[in-house]
């Protein structure tokens, strides 16, 4: 398969880490996408942390919310570029998980407490 320096536009070698035509860097375009999902999972694990926090009230999609959360900041904590962003998230979603949880339990005591008297 052909590549081509995202710099020039010249076909390059497969395995070429800089372009004989124009001398600039390229970069393999799988690590280049693996980057960008590390980034972007970086940054959706706060934007969950956020949404968990707006919705922990209720109790269901607090939960699911903050699930989510926690399952991209896996993988955006092996980010560079975003890693506060991941941090940020994680705790976020570990915080308004917990939460979520509590509320859940609380109306389930409500609920299951008055029809044991």
């Amino acid at each position: 398969m052909a590549r081509f320096c995202s710099n020039c536009g010249k076909e390059i070698e497969d395995k070429a880490t800089i372009c004989v035509h124009c001398g600039v860097q390229v970069n393999n375009l799988e690590e280049q996408r693996e980057q960008y999902l590390i980034d972007k999972s970086a940054k959706n694990s706060l934007i969950f942390g956020i949404v968990s926090l707006l919705t922990c009230s209720i109790p269901l999609l607090g939960f699911i919310m903050s699930v989510i959360g926690v399952c991209y900041s896996f993988k955006g904590l092996k980010s560079e570029k975003y890693k506060g962003m991941a941090i940020g998230g994680t705790i976020l979603s570990i915080l308004f998980l917990v939460v979520s949880i509590i509320i859940f339990s609380f109306l389930i005591a409500l609920i299951l407490l008055p029809s044991m008297f």
